[in-house]
């Protein structure tokens, strides 16, 4: 789900591009036609995606800045397997369920994973604003954003009024949808 791309679509009209949808999954396609990798430098949603460019013959694959949707892979001889559940990669018949002991002793040492390692051996989640390309068989993952954290020193109003305005804005954007709104709450503060 790309919260801005009522945003993105009118620039990419301005760039020639014809929409024959409503819908923010047209806009990536789009987008990366366009800004190609860059074209996650201008989403702002959760998301975690896959475009075969048939021009550059390579696989682009991507996740959303924080991590809200997943993405796990196996890369073992030149072979890439992926999908939003590790189980969907075990069914295939050569993946071996062992027990990776690195991804084992993070999950123990600190309730997750710090660099992808998932508790089987050659089964991977691509973290968080990373995505990777495949390309001749050759695979390279690399990291599009980081948190920037800018110390400032104001007075309690300031901060509480800047984190009201944020949190507005933010629903406000996650309310932008191409299909009817619905909302659930789980007990918790939603």
């Amino acid at each position: 789900e790309i919260y801005n791309f009522q945003e993105i679509k009118p620039e990419l009209e301005k760039k020639g591009h014809r929409f024959y949808s409503h819908t923010d999954t047209e806009v990536i396609v789009h987008a990366y036609e366009e800004y190609g990798e860059k074209c996650l430098e201008h989403f702002n949603g959760m998301f975690t995606f896959a475009i075969w460019d048939s021009n550059k013959k390579q696989l682009f694959i991507a996740r959303d800045r924080i991590g809200i949707k997943p993405l796990y892979y196996y890369w073992k001889n030149g072979k890439l397997i992926f999908g939003s559940e590790i189980k969907a990669i075990l069914q295939c018949q050569e993946v071996k369920r062992k027990l990776s002991k690195n991804g084992l002793s993070q999950l123990i040492q600190h309730s997750f994973s710090i660099d992808g390692q998932t508790l089987f051996e050659n089964i991977k989640e691509l973290m968080p604003s990373h995505y990777m390309i495949l390309k001749d068989r050759n695979l390279q993952i690399k990291k599009y954003w980081d948190f920037n954290v800018n110390t400032t020193h104001k007075n309690k109003k300031f901060y509480v009024d800047n984190v009201r305005k944020l949190m507005f804005e933010s629903v406000k954007e996650m309310m932008m949808s191409d299909v009817p709104i619905g909302a659930a709450l789980s007990g918790g503060l939603d």
